[in-house]
């Protein structure tokens, strides 16, 4: 289950957004590989990803993305 430290109000995600809104998503997805791998980070790298075009690579981490989220469900029921 997601605590509230995974809120998108991390203050680590801050920088790793502004950097998308200006168009580098290349750093954008390096820095966010320094941070623990949550769905926030996993979000950020697939927005850089697709920013980036890199389709292959965005489709592989929804896929791990889904399929995560998809497990946490199931044992909430």
């Amino acid at each position: 289950m997601e605590t509230r430290s995974e809120t998108p109000r991390e203050t680590w995600l801050q920088p790793i957004v502004a950097l998308l809104g200006e168009g580098e998503f290349g750093e954008a997805y390096a820095l966010a590989a320094y941070f623990p791998n949550t769905r926030n980070r996993q979000l950020v790298q697939l927005a850089a990803l697709l920013g980036q075009n890199k389709f292959s690579e965005a489709d592989t981490l929804l896929k791990k993305f889904a399929a995560e989220t998809q497990s946490l469900v199931a044992t909430c029921f």
